[in-house]
């Protein structure tokens, strides 16, 4: 392969690799702000559910965050 296509791939796979990691980074904070709205104001009690100690009152829930 020659120098030149090498720096084109190295470049094109930097790229897809910054882009891969933004939209992993938008869909993590995507998922806890979806996770705080089910919480607060849904009024779900969903991080009580993502706890290993179980059962605590809501409010408790949301403390430990």
């Amino acid at each position: 392969m020659e120098a030149a296509a090498k720096i084109g791939l190295h470049e094109w796979a930097e790229n897809a690799h910054g882009i891969t990691a933004k939209l992993a980074l938008l869909l993590f904070i995507l998922h806890i702000v979806g996770a705080l709205r089910h919480q607060f104001l849904l009024k779900e009690a969903v991080i009580e559910r993502m706890l290993p100690l179980r059962p605590l009152s809501p409010l408790i829930g949301s403390a430990l965050i």
